[in-house]
């Protein structure tokens, strides 16, 4: 997959914290997204010396398959939140936009953060890719500038992991071992397991063991949530809080590597496609327990479960 990241040059745009601007902040935001996303295999482009209109005709030049504008905000150094633009009936930037502004919002932590359409934006309007416009959070606020300047890393990382899961790129393959492929209502148990209270905090709230729920398959700064019970996985107030996605636990093995006998199901290639490739029958095995777009990778033979290379493509949930 190839990957146009276009960070901020705006150095006018000062922070309200640091002596710095947008353009320095972004571009350590983008520095991180680059790293994470060739660990995943992806093939990254950048000229951050370009102006706008320049960067646009490099982006549809290189044939890039998804274009990524990255930027801080700025209004009334009150308002906070994430805010992510797509162009309209953009289906591709649709899907990978609601990855990235989940997993940029849990981050980041603003008051409002929201997702919309734009059909002015430049680099939206006049990309040949699907294109995802990310204002990270307001810098115009103290407390929010102090922030993404002591966390550009895991905002990056953020954009990168929501990328490549939509991609349907492989998290082992992203240079961090051990990475579980968790299901939204895996049970898992866990034994003195360090819990956090967010996704970015180095700070442990406590220690636990027993049997818990993954509530959410996002994964935001290699944590995910978890909740201790099943009736509460996906309700808003029900998390119990994040763990590391290496954390010594042992998830349910119905799910990832299941049998299952398919009769005349649509076989996708990727994602978010909706060409269909092929229609199957038979029995096949469920790849990898990472559900994109309510789709799950499937494979032809037992031994092929979570191999890199051996997807036999994807199917709706």
């Amino acid at each position: 997959m190839k990957i146009f990241l276009s960070p901020s040059n705006q150095t006018g745009n000062k922070y309200a914290y640091g002596n710095t601007n947008e353009k320095i902040q972004c571009t350590k935001i983008a520095d991180a997204c680059e790293n994470k996303l060739k660990k995943y295999g992806a093939t990254v482009i950048r000229d951050d010396s370009l102006s706008m209109q320049s960067r646009v005709l490099k982006s549809n030049s290189e044939n890039v398959d998804l274009h990524v504008p990255i930027h801080t905000n700025a209004f009334n150094k009150k308002v906070t939140g994430t805010r992510v633009f797509t162009y309209p009936g953009s289906t591709d930037g649709k899907s990978y936009g609601k990855m990235i502004y989940r997993n940029v919002a849990l981050v980041t932590n603003g008051v409002s953060p929201n997702m919309t359409e734009n059909s002015t934006l430049y680099e939206l309007k006049y990309t040949n890719a699907p294109a995802v416009y990310v204002e990270c959070d307001f810098h115009d606020v103290k407390s929010m500038a102090k922030f993404i300047i002591e966390h550009t890393t895991e905002i990056g990382n953020a954009i990168a992991d929501a990328i490549a899961l939509v991609a349907g790129l492989d998290r082992n393959n992203n240079g961090d071992e051990n990475v579980p492929d968790q299901f939204q209502g895996t049970k898992i148990t866990l034994k003195n397991e360090p819990l956090y209270a967010t996704a970015t905090t180095k700070t442990v709230a406590n220690k636990i063991s027993g049997d818990y729920y993954v509530w959410s398959n996002d994964v935001v700064n290699d944590r995910i949530r978890i909740t201790n019970r099943a009736d509460r996985v996906g309700v808003v107030g029900q998390v119990t809080g994040w763990i590391e996605t290496d954390a010594n636990t042992h998830p349910n093995p119905e799910i990832n590597g299941a049998k299952i006998t398919l009769i005349n199901v649509p076989l996708y290639a990727t994602a978010t496609t909706k060409t269909v490739a092929n229609i199957i029958n038979g029995d096949y095995y469920i790849w990898s327990s990472d559900v994109v777009n309510d789709r799950i990778r499937i494979t032809n033979r037992a031994n092929r479960v979570g191999v890199v290379g051996q997807v036999t493509g994807w199917i709706n949930l």
